[in-house]
């Protein structure tokens, strides 16, 4: 409940509770401070269906078919969809360096003599300062997760790793008033098939294809 809004009481076999008035409506979220935005493109990433583990030509991006609805479309093939091309940050950058969440915030990790084995993250660097695109982004994202794969089943105590899924669910990064450090941390989010089941999943696809429908509505 919003500590100022309106509020309609009730009494009941449980004690007082409230709820809003149809006709309420919440107030905008505060605006982010200038330089406070993330430096990754997270509009991109919030398209994406994808787990990290199966071939980058696999992955989806949502988009909206001529009646408005929203459709899965492969993002990498003949020819590239034409997010693939865009840049994975604002401002555009030429060198990233990349950590799975799953990995580089582990528990197992907390050793002392551990630590000095967690894995360096992804370096992607490109010669002439030529900016790191969507589509590369992915397609070194993957061969990481194949080399970190026996690290991270070994972190989720996973038994059996036949078909296992690793979905990613977001990305995150510095803000870009500190776009200037070259060795600025970006973490990926992963969303693993040991813990969320298959319809879950479906659930959260659907929930964020609507949710693009609806923003790309707003912004029409």
């Amino acid at each position: 409940m919003e500590p100022n809004a309106p509020r309609i009481s009730f009494t009941g076999g449980l004690g007082e509770f409230y709820t809003l008035p149809p006709d309420y409506q919440r107030p905008p979220d505060n605006p982010i401070p200038e330089g406070d935005e993330g430096l990754f493109a997270e509009e991109l990433t919030d398209r994406l269906r994808w787990s990290v583990l199966d071939p980058a030509t696999t992955a989806q991006i949502v988009e909206l078919d001529n009646t408005g609805t929203p459709q899965w479309r492969p993002l990498l093939g003949a020819p590239n969809h034409a997010l693939a091309e865009e840049p994975v940050t604002q401002p555009p950058r030429s060198r990233m360096l990349i950590a799975f969440d799953v990995v580089y915030g582990a528990d197992y990790w907390l050793d002392a003599d551990a630590l000095d084995e967690r894995p360096a993250p992804l370096v992607i660097e490109n010669a002439g300062g030529q900016p790191i695109t969507f589509a590369q982004f992915v397609s070194e994202l993957h061969r990481y997760a194949l080399e970190l794969r026996e690290t991270i089943f070994e972190i989720e105590n996973r038994g059996n790793s036949d078909n296992a899924r690793l979905y990613c669910s977001g990305a995150s990064g510095p803000k870009r008033k500190d776009a200037g450090d070259p060795d600025a941390l970006f973490m990926v989010y992963l969303d693993s098939d040991m813990f969320t089941s298959g319809q879950e999943f479906e659930q959260d696809w659907i929930r964020k294809a609507e949710r693009f429908a609806k923003k790309a509505g707003l912004n029409s």
